[in-house]
């Protein structure tokens, strides 16, 4: 699937997953839980992987940011 995207909706989305991938580091720093915690690795993992799947179809947005 290919979806069009305008550079402010890259600059909008990018803002999104790097506050979400910066808010799950957080909570896995104060999880007490292994379990949950490695539930939260794995999104933070996720979000890591869209943000760079983001700048690499956006390349000339990524660069400029």
């Amino acid at each position: 699937m290919k979806i069009e995207i305008t550079r402010e909706d890259y600059d909008f989305l990018s803002m999104l997953l790097s506050k979400e991938e910066v808010g799950t580091r957080v909570e896995i720093h104060h999880c007490r839980t292994h379990d949950f915690k490695e539930v939260l690795k794995k999104r933070e993992q996720h979000v890591h992987g869209l943000l760079e799947r983001l700048d690499k179809a956006f390349p000339t947005a990524a660069a400029a940011a």
